[in-house]
């Protein structure tokens, strides 16, 4: 698996920044603590909330987790 890092960029409400150079993202508000983006994206990349996407494989480690306990 490929080690990943994390780049910290500021940015204002109306900013843009580039995924690549495919993917664009808009930062549309600032309330508080929450940030409405918007992604411009090609149709056929998917874009979902991280934890949709790593909820299934938690769970699915937990469930391996439970497995190998009862199996001992």
């Amino acid at each position: 698996m490929e080690e990943s890092h994390v780049k910290i960029i500021t940015f204002k409400v109306g900013d843009t920044g580039c995924l690549g150079s495919d993917i664009k993202i808009r930062i549309l508000t600032i309330q508080g603590k929450q940030v409405q983006l918007g992604f411009e994206a090609p149709r056929d990349i998917p874009i979902y909330r991280a934890e949709l996407v790593l909820a299934p494989k938690k769970r699915q480690r937990q469930n391996d987790k439970l497995k190998s306990a009862t199996s001992e």
